[in-house]
């Protein structure tokens, strides 16, 4: 049974290709518009989940500081995301 945690265990892969997706614009991001991008823009998560992905995402460096908002902290130019994705 999912509790609503089970990004925790992401594929760095999967985290990578989702960085890539959010961040295609190459433009920082605020928490909330990525947590809403996710939620609302893609449908991959409900809000508070997202809100909790984000959270993480930043606490375990996946995403740096740029100003008020933030960007992927890696290079994502090798990272390919499959049509089946």
């Amino acid at each position: 049974m999912d509790d609503g945690t089970r990004w925790r265990i992401m594929d760095p892969q999967d985290v990578e290709r989702t960085l890539l997706v959010l961040f295609r614009s190459g433009v920082p991001l605020s928490a909330s518009d990525l947590a809403r991008t996710m939620a609302f823009g893609q449908g991959w998560l409900g809000i508070d989940e997202a809100d909790a992905v984000v959270a993480h995402f930043i606490e375990t460096g996946w995403l740096r500081p740029e100003g008020d908002a933030y960007l992927p902290s890696r290079d994502l130019a090798h990272v390919h995301v499959p049509l089946s994705w």
